[in-house]
């Protein structure tokens, strides 16, 4: 894979989908750098790499010469599911644009909306993207009852918001409009076993695609 120009101007980046095991490997090692301290990134890397090398065009890449920057990865429906650039790109509209490009891919796959999770260093950025955000708040399912601590939840501290009970593999949790409130977080995230993330959405205008 071969860019023009100046190697540090990211008008000269090549933007390409992935189509080989070589490009799956590039990927990995950016995914890797930008998350591979995480715990949940070392959960879902094995069965993330599965589809990735079953379909390598569900990667996004930006390539300096013969160096991937920056990917993003999807689904393939309606899911961005990795979003990375090294620490040597970012600020530079590298980001931006491979979400553009994936959304570009889901929209003519004929999806309306597209959904993400996001750390919350990354929530301003995704908010200039034109994404939106709720907060997901979940339980750890190993705890006895963890529909008694949704419950909990709902008459204690998120009282008088508005929340949506919802089931994820047998699983209760809630949706609630992203307030932009750091205490409540931090007073939701106090309860023993609840994990907030913020969930970030952008729907399409009609006829994108």
């Amino acid at each position: 894979m071969t860019c023009g120009g100046g190697p540090d101007d990211p008008q000269d980046l090549e933007f390409r989908r992935g189509c080989t095991g070589r490009d799956v490997d590039a990927a990995l090692a950016v995914f890797d750098a930008a998350w591979g301290a995480g715990t949940p990134w070392r959960r879902r890397r094995s069965q993330l790499e599965a589809s990735f090398r079953a379909d390598p065009g569900l990667l996004a890449m930006a390539c300096a010469g013969e160096e991937v920057v920056g990917c993003v990865a999807s689904d393939g429906v309606d899911v961005i599911t990795v979003v990375a650039v090294r620490d040597s790109w970012r600020g530079r509209g590298v980001g931006r644009r491979l979400l553009q490009e994936t959304e570009g891919l889901l929209a003519a796959r004929g999806a309306d909306r597209v959904t993400l999770g996001s750390v919350d260093e990354a929530l301003a950025f995704y908010r200039r993207c034109g994404y939106t955000g709720r907060w997901l708040i979940q339980v750890d399912p190993r705890i006895a009852d963890p529909s008694a601590v949704i419950e909990m939840l709902v008459d204690g501290v998120l009282a008088g918001h508005t929340v949506r009970l919802s089931c994820w593999e047998g699983h209760p949790q809630l949706w609630l409009d992203e307030p932009g409130d750091p205490a409540l977080r931090r007073r939701v995230e106090s309860v023993s076993g609840v994990v907030v993330q913020a969930v970030m959405q952008k729907t399409f205008a009609l006829g994108t695609g």
